[in-house]
């Protein structure tokens, strides 16, 4: 196995919050060396900033890993929202899932993992996670008035619509099925996927 080349510690950057910096530098971390290299020593270090600096925003890894998650599901109802247009409202939502899946799929196994449990603790996390939620809700063709911060239990369509999309991801991050590179072939393949359940 090749050795990994080490990180570039990134020059501070004056356009950026101190806090932006570190969840940029933990965000890099995680998807280059695995979510235990993301410490809060490594991401300042990482930032080019003191030890001591990301206390000045996160209490310990766990905030700041929230807080990368918290960005990673504003990221993935952003890819959901641009994909509109692109076919029924479930395929190119789903293809915006999976796709954004297969581009980040550290940041995507840290969004759903278990590791940020009980997630109440942060709030912020779980707005971002409902946001991202309730397109799922709308590409499910569920009631407009079903929305993800109101029912404990979704509506079978929500559920059928998420399990698709997020095993689909899960699947293929973890190489058990083939998918295309991105594009409009892997978009076609996930809106066959869709298609083929009732």
């Amino acid at each position: 196995m090749p050795a990994k080349p080490p990180l570039a510690t990134k020059p501070p950057d004056d356009g950026q919050s101190l806090k932006t910096r570190l969840i940029i530098a933990a965000r890099d971390l995680l998807e280059r060396d695995g979510l235990e290299a993301a410490t809060l020593r490594a991401t300042a270090r990482q930032a080019g900033v003191s030890h001591m600096a990301p206390y000045r925003h996160f209490r310990d890894k766990d905030e700041l890993l929230a807080a990368v998650a918290e960005q990673g599901f504003r990221e993935m109802t952003r890819f959901i929202d641009a994909a509109a247009g692109r076919g029924t409202e479930r395929d190119a939502a789903g293809a915006a899932y999976v796709s954004f899946a297969l581009e980040n799929p550290a940041l995507y196994r840290l969004m759903f993992g278990a590791n940020l449990s009980p997630r109440a603790r942060f709030p912020g996390l779980v707005a971002a996670g409902a946001e991202a939620f309730e397109r799922c809700v709308a590409a499910s063709g569920a009631k407009a008035e079903t929305r993800a911060g109101e029912c404990e239990v979704p509506p079978p369509a929500v559920v059928a619509l998420w399990s698709i999309v997020h095993g689909l991801a899960t699947l293929v991050i973890d190489g058990l099925i083939a998918m295309p590179a991105a594009g409009p072939a892997r978009d076609a393949r996930i809106a066959a996927i869709l298609d083929a359940v009732p």
